[in-house]
C-alpha cells in the first residue's frame, strides 16, 4: 500500500509490544515536534472510512470548536459504538464496574445481559451533533487546539483505558468532546485480539480501570 499510494505513508516499528495507546503516543511526540497537523487521528487497524468525503467534511470543522471528536463508529451488527459516555462515572455505574471486575465470571454474564440490551437499540439512530463525556477508543479525532492545550495521551496503562483517561484529561484542560455523527466509520472489531485469552483480556481491563479510578476519581 505504502509504496503504490500517492499519499506520504511513513511506517514506524517498535522492537517491543507498547500496545494501542502507548504506541500512538511514541510516534505523537516523534512527530508533533517537526509538523503541526490540523487534526490528528488515532484509529485501531480495523477501521474503514466510510465516504470519500470523510477528510474532507474534518478539514471544514472548526478545531477550536471541535476540540476532540468521536465520529459514528458502525460494528459489524450494525450497532454505533458512539457516543461511548454522556456523562462521568455515576455512582450506580461505578457500582455496576466494581461488580463487574469482581469476577471474570460475572464479568461474562453482565456483558451477555449488555449485548441483549444493545441488540435492542440496534436501530435506535444517533444522528444529532452533541457534546459528551467520552467518545469511543477506537477511532479518537484530536484537533491541534486539544495539544497546544496541553493535552496527551495518558500512558499508564496497556488496554482499555483511552475513553475515559482522554476525558479527564479534556475536562481539566477545558476542552469539550463532541459526537459528530456526520463524518462516519466502520469498525471491524476484535480484529487484533481474537485471539488472545479472554481472561488475560479481563485482567488487562480490570487494572486499566483500577488505574481510572486512582488517578483521577479516588483523589
Amino acid at each position: 500500500i505504502k509504496n503504490s499510494s500517492f499519499l506520504d505513508i511513513e511506517l514506524i516499528f517498535f522492537e517491543k509490544n507498547y500496545f494501542y495507546w502507548t504506541a500512538a503516543e511514541k510516534v505523537l511526540t516523534r512527530n508533533l515536534k517537526n509538523s503541526n497537523p490540523s487534526w490528528v487521528i488515532i484509529c485501531n487497524n480495523d477501521i474503514i472510512i466510510k465516504t470519500k468525503t470523510f477528510f474532507n467534511d474534518l478539514y471544514k470543522l472548526d478545531g477550536k470548536h471541535y476540540n476532540v471528536i468521536g465520529p459514528k463508529i458502525i460494528n459489524k451488527e450494525r450497532i454505533n459504538l458512539n457516543p461511548f459516555m454522556l456523562k462521568p462515572l455515576t455512582t450506580f455505574r461505578r457500582f455496576y464496574w466494581y461488580v463487574y471486575f469482581r469476577s471474570f465470571y460475572f464479568s461474562i454474564l453482565l456483558r451477555f445481559f449488555s449485548n441483549i440490551k444493545g441488540s435492542m437499540n440496534l436501530y435506535k439512530a444517533q444522528e444529532e451533533i452533541k457534546k459528551v463525556y467520552a467518545v469511543h477508543g477506537s477511532a479518537i479525532i484530536f484537533s491541534n487546539f486539544f495539544f497546544k492545550k496541553g493535552g496527551k495521551l495518558d500512558t499508564g496503562f496497556k488496554m482499555f483505558c483511552e475513553e475515559l483517561t482522554t476525558a479527564e484529561i479534556s475536562k481539566k484542560i477545558g476542552c469539550e468532546i463532541f459526537y459528530y455523527p456526520k463524518l462516519e466509520l466502520l469498525h471491524n472489531e476484535h480484529t487484533s485480539t481474537k485471539n488472545a485469552n479472554s481472561k488475560d483480556l479481563f485482567l488487562f481491563a480490570k487494572k486499566s480501570h483500577h488505574y481510572f479510578l486512582n488517578k483521577y476519581i479516588n483523589k
